[in-house]
């Protein structure tokens, strides 16, 4: 039977065209039934398909024991040869600081230690390992909490450079494999306490509900999850044509009536989450909090305020509803080199994408302002990607001299609340290019420019 298993995983990793030959592929490897299983099934589909494996290893020192679980892990990846990244972190210190949940910073932190990783491997693909019941948990946790439906699709199969294998199987199979095949692994003791709301989902909900009203509610849940998505993207699609029309204020940006007011609660309560998104707020956004927001609209009360947890509020206007970041922007990058012959994976989900102009004519036509060539020989170390420090400068196209990148961002109207965000490409504290914004004179392309690198960028799904 555990043959017949791993057969359905291959299967589906062909299916969903997750790994192809000469690949990189990173594990997220906690030590748990799930993530050895997965290695497992990854280490026989490698026969068949040639690819480099890694495994990252991040111990969130939750538990006396999970020193236990990265020697665990450890002693696995050496017997099989498996090069291995490791970190270790504060999580409950780190949730208290940041007043968030020890779900949501270890979350954060996670999938730091992960971006990290790419860094070094910018074309690499990495297999979490996800499955069937995590995603029906999921969708139930959020539908009592709250959720609209693009909550109801979590955990895709592929998303981006993320990879599900194991995204065909129920817990159970998993189970099996891992007993049939003598695998070893690492119990987490908390999974098991119910006061966990997903535990308690896992634990209870689910078996009441398989016993007396569905025994198949994880595999229905989860096949409803692709019609889920395929009505979010919809709504998706006309939401992003439509917030073009917000407009930008110090604070956040301002929805006006005239645009927003004519829309299908749906599609507008979709624009105000990707909003605050664009404000830096996409965590722990529930339902509740959109629909007050919506409210505005129809039940307008000029003055009124409505808060959102961690610095964020609605503010209702005469002509319409002001979404608000009340702190001004935190940095938001961790500093890292940029990859000149491929993919800068940023810690905030963002990437840059760097390649030599085989057109020299190209690289003269206009380009969207996501797209930037440079005269790549007038870079005389490799530039570093960072957001904003004290003693940032620019050389502006056709200005004639430098100005403080806090007067260039004023001059292009970026509000303060933005400034924080903006990835820019710099040597030293003198800035190439901010990215979306503009490009430094000293590195334009002329006439006389030997060789162009063209820099791509691309906003993180958080910031769609």
């Amino acid at each position: 039977m555990s043959t017949d298993i791993a057969l359905k995983i291959h299967k589906f990793i062909r299916e969903e065209h997750m790994i192809d030959e000469k690949d990189t592929v990173i594990i997220g490897l906690s030590g748990g039934v799930d993530s050895m299983v997965l290695c497992d099934a990854l280490l026989l589909y490698r026969r068949a398909v040639p690819f480099r494996l890694f495994a990252a290893h991040m111990d969130h020192r939750l538990r006396e024991e999970s020193g236990e679980d990265a020697l665990f892990v450890a002693a696995y990846c050496s017997k099989n040869n498996i090069p291995l990244y490791t970190a270790s972190a504060d999580v409950l210190a780190e949730a208290k600081e940041a007043k968030v949940s020890i779900e949501a910073a270890a979350r954060y932190i996670r999938h730091g230690f992960f971006n990290n990783i790419l860094l070094e491997h910018p074309s690499a693909k990495l297999a979490l390992a996800h499955h069937m019941n995590d995603r029906a948990e999921t969708i139930l946790m959020r539908l009592i909490r709250g959720t609209s439906i693009d909550g109801l699709s979590p955990m895709p199969p592929t998303d981006g450079h993320i990879i599900r294998p194991l995204m065909c199987l129920l817990r159970a199979e998993i189970e099996e494999y891992a007993k049939e095949n003598n695998i070893s692994w690492r119990e987490d003791k908390s999974n098991a306490d119910t006061q966990y709301t997903r535990n308690y989902i896992r634990h209870s909900l689910i078996p009441e509900i398989e016993r007396n009203l569905n025994p198949a509610v994880v595999q229905t849940l989860c096949s409803q999850a692709k019609s889920y998505y395929e009505d979010s993207d919809f709504i998706n699609q006309i939401a992003k044509e439509r917030i073009k029309n917000a407009v930008k204020t110090d604070d956040g940006f301002m929805m006006y009536d005239e645009d927003f007011e004519d829309l299908a609660p749906s599609v507008r309560k979709r624009a105000i989450k990707m909003l605050f998104a664009r404000l830096g707020k996409s965590a722990d956004l529930y339902e509740k909090n959109i629909s007050a927001v919506d409210s505005m609209f129809s039940d307008r009360r000029t003055g009124a305020v409505i808060e959102i947890p961690g610095e964020y509020e609605a503010r209702a206007h005469a002509m319409g509803v002001e979404l608000v970041r009340k702190d001004s922007a935190p940095e938001t990058l961790e500093e890292a080199l940029l990859n000149m012959d491929g993919t800068t994976y940023l810690s905030n989900g963002d990437m840059l994408h760097c390649e030599m102009a085989g057109n020299m004519q190209n690289a003269r036509k206009p380009h969207s302002k996501n797209v930037q060539y440079i005269d790549y020989l007038a870079l005389k170390e490799t530039p570093v990607v960072r957001t904003r420090k004290p003693g940032d400068i620019i050389y502006p196209l056709g200005a004639g001299g430098k100005k403080k990148m806090k007067d260039y961002f004023i001059d292009k109207k970026i509000s303060r609340w933005e400034r924080g965000t903006i990835p820019l490409i710099a040597i030293g504290n003198e800035i190439i290019w901010a990215a979306g914004i503009g490009v430094s004179e000293n590195y334009k392309i002329t006439d006389d420019t030997a060789m162009a690198l063209k820099i791509t960028y691309k906003k993180g799904e958080s910031n769609e």
